[in-house]
This record gives structure tokens, sequence and C-alpha cells, in this order.
């Protein structure tokens, strides 16, 4: 329970309540430490606990502590790469668009050292990929350029790193929003405007539309070979609560079945609930670190446990949470058609598309990182 009520970045006194409960009601904390690495979401617990007076055992105060210590510095630099890179791009006549992480931390985090990110993610023409590429370079990146048909068909860039007093960031520029297995789409010139702009420190960035943001968000979770981490789940509600009056809820209904999903196990605040119509004292979900996809590709058949049948069913018939969740089905809808039509398609659609990147042996197949 507390894994899911931790996937709240804004708070509200409902939140506030069920993870008070909760946290007084848990009875194996280093269990719970041990799921927060994984789910990166040790900075945004240590947070909550403060904001809202909760007490925890101590050790575990101390080690949530550090967990927010250790990622303070590394938000400092990458915050520091952010601004010279979009005003190096700026310079330059390239324009940008900062995708997921790099924009989430500072719109929908009360500091960006609660949201831990691998990399930044940025979205340039792909007429201008290699000169962002080169501002890169200048910059001070090491930042390769695409060597052999799979890098080229990729929907970004080699991963660009630097190191500075100790800290490494990581860089993609992408050429399109989606990942490759899943369309791609859409790149520079076809998202949709306007564009949110938002600050970074003392300089100005932009993100996606907030609706097309929170779109491609819930897309991004049909992607079936990612290890699944809750901080994705806080990163939606995060933008649906901070872009509840901005989002046209209307243009994907779609939208609504998934933040349905969510609210079962991370409480919204009433302005969210009354604007989508959602119950604001749901029954209680199921732990999201257990009740998401764990079938083929994203666990080879080659080393599924229980053996053939159980992982085919794992992977035909993932559990229903997970199912409303990624494909946007209302509680009290059947499930039906996501069984026998859109994810079998979805299936389908990701290894027709990598199959592009071939050549690849049947161990790599759907294995590659994309």
């Amino acid at each position: 329970m507390l894994i899911g009520l931790a996937c709240s970045p804004v708070l509200s006194d409902a939140h506030g309540e069920r993870l008070a409960l909760a946290a007084h009601q848990c009875t194996d904390w280093p269990a719970l430490v041990n799921q927060l690495g994984p789910h990166r979401l040790g900075p945004l617990l240590h947070w909550q606990f403060r904001q809202y007076g909760i007490p925890s055992p101590p050790e575990i105060r101390r080690t949530l502590a550090g967990m927010y210590a250790r990622q303070i510095p590394i938000a400092a630099a990458q915050q520091q790469a952010l601004v010279e890179i979009t005003r190096a791009l700026d310079s330059e006549g390239i324009s940008s668009v900062i995708l997921k992480g790099g924009a989430l931390a500072h719109t929908v985090y009360a500091e960006p050292a609660l949201r831990p990110m691998e990399d930044l993610d940025i979205l340039v023409r792909p007429t201008q990929l290699e000169s962002a590429r080169q501002v890169l370079q200048d910059l001070g990146f090491s930042a390769p350029p695409p060597h052999g048909r799979f890098e080229r068909l990729m929907h970004q860039l080699p991963l660009a790193l630097r190191k500075k007093d100790g800290v490494v960031v990581a860089v993609e520029i992408h050429r399109s929003v989606l990942n490759f297995a899943l369309g791609g789409g859409p790149d520079f010139d076809h998202v949709r405007r306007p564009l949110y702009r938002y600050p970074v420190a003392d300089a100005m960035a932009q993100t996606l539309h907030p609706t097309e943001f929170l779109h491609t968000q819930l897309r991004a979770l049909r992607l079936l070979t990612d290890p699944f981490r809750a901080l994705r789940l806080a990163d939606l509600v995060g933008w649906a609560e901070r872009m509840v009056d901005t989002i046209e809820w209307e243009r994907y209904p779609g939208m609504v079945g998934s933040l349905e999903a969510l609210n079962s196990v991370s409480a919204f605040s009433t302005p969210l609930c009354e604007r989508l119509g959602l119950n604001p004292d749901p029954p209680q979900g199921p732990d999201p670190s257990r009740a998401h996809y764990r079938g083929w590709p994203l666990f080879p058949f080659a080393d599924a446990e229980g053996g053939l049948g159980k992982h085919l069913a794992r992977t035909l018939a993932p559990p229903d949470w997970w199912s409303r969740l990624v494909y946007g089905v209302p509680s009290g809808a059947s499930l039906t058609a996501v069984r026998w039509l859109h994810h079998p398609a979805n299936l389908i659609s990701q290894g027709l598309r990598r199959l592009r990147l071939g050549p690849l042996n049947s161990r790599r197949f759907f294995r590659r990182r994309l």
C-alpha cells in the first residue's frame, strides 16, 4: 500500500490521511526500503513524511534521508546541464522540447531532487540532430554519432555523457517523442501547439502541451520491455494534479480510465476527483509494485518461472489493474477487448517494428534497449 501512496508529488488532505494510516500499519519497513530503490521513490517518500509529519522508525528515517541527500548533487548537475544545453541550442537557432523527467522535475515536484532520472531527454527537429549533437560536444559531452543500422533507426541519438565535479550527466537527443517500438511519433514539427513553457533556475524551457504530455506518458506505459518503476505513476499523478484545469480530458477519453486505476492506489485530491468524476474514497487497489506486467518480452520464455503455460498466461492475460491503467479501461467496463484485441495487437506491432532493427537472433529479439 505504501508504494502506491508514495506516488503523489502533490500534497492533499486525502493523500496525507491515507499515507499516515499506511505508515502506521506498516509491519515490514526493511522490505519497503528495498522496494524504494528500484522504484526511485525514496527521496519523494522522505519529503512526504516530512511535509505531513508522519513518524517512521529512526533507521528508516536515516535511510530515506540518505536517499534524498545523494540525489541533491545529481539533480543540481542535471539542472545546470539543462540550462546550458537549452541556451546553447537557442543560440544556434535550434528549437527544443524537454521530455519526461527534465520537464517533470521542474513543474510537478517541489524540488528537482525528488524526481530521480537517468538522463535528460530533448526533442529537436530530425534535420537538426547533427547540429544538436555538435552543441553537446562543444559543451564537453562525449556525444558519439549513430553507428550502424540499429542506431540509425532509433528514435534518439546514442547517449551523450559528461562528468563534472564527480557527477555524470547523460543526455538523449530525440528525433521523435515516443519509443521506436511504439511508433516513434510525433516529431518536433507535429507535436501539439502551444508548447508549455516553464522556468528552470534563471532560464526558460518548454515541454509538450499538457494534454499531449499526459497522453504520451500513458502511451509509454505500453512499452513491454522496460522494467516497471512506480516513479512513472508519480509522474502521471503529479501532472494530472498540477494541470487538472489545463488538460483537455475529453480529447482522449481513455485518460480518465487510466487515472481511475491510479486513484485506487494513490489518493487523488478532491479537485481532481471532482473534475474527472472519480470516487474520492475508492476501494484500495493492489500494490502496483506487484500488479504490473510480467510477461514476454519483458521476461523471455527461456527465463520464465512456473513453466511455459504460466508464462504464456502472464503474457496474454496481464493483471486487471495494469490492463485498466495502460489501456484506459474504466472500472465498470469489460476487459474483453483488451484481452483479445488491444493487448495482442500491441505485442504484434512491437514485434514487427523490432524486426526492422535486425538481424537479431531469437535470444535477443525484443531485448535490445529502445
